[in-house]
């Protein structure tokens, strides 16, 4: 006997599918992503563009695509799918700094790769690769 279902229902059971497998990764491993895709400059937020130079973002738009940004626990990355290394990040990193009785932020960039993202997010246990996992959280 066969089943047909509509677009829509199969939609609904790929949906449902992510949502339980985001449910067991959370669960299972604690882990939870926050993604934000970025395919323009305009999409970073003005803090975040401060720190990443309009050249450089062309030079990974146009080489690798879209870049995702991601918040992992108290972490945030500009995750590159350059397919080399497993990817890279930038880590954002935002310090509070005490200069001249007022409270600023100071923000760097860490760079990171495929084998130290796959350490901090902790996947290798997963068995996915890190942007099989930004996908599924998109």
């Amino acid at each position: 006997m066969k089943i047909i279902i509509t677009e829509d229902q199969y939609n609904l059971l790929v949906e449902s599918k992510n949502d339980k497998f985001k449910k067991f990764l959370k669960d299972k491993f604690d882990f939870e992503l926050e993604v934000k895709l970025i395919e323009s400059y305009e999409d970073m937020s003005t803090k975040l563009s401060d720190l990443v130079s309009l050249r450089w973002f062309k030079s990974q738009i146009n080489a690798f695509g879209p870049l995702y940004l991601i918040k992992f626990k108290d972490r945030t990355f500009l995750f590159v799918d350059s397919e080399k290394n497993g990817g890279f990040a930038l880590e954002i990193l935002y310090l509070n700094s005490w200069m001249n009785g007022m409270d600023n932020e100071i923000g760097r960039t860490s760079s990171l790769t495929g084998d130290r993202l796959n350490d901090i997010f902790n996947i290798s246990e997963i068995g996915l690769d890190l942007i099989d996992i930004i996908k599924l959280y998109l």
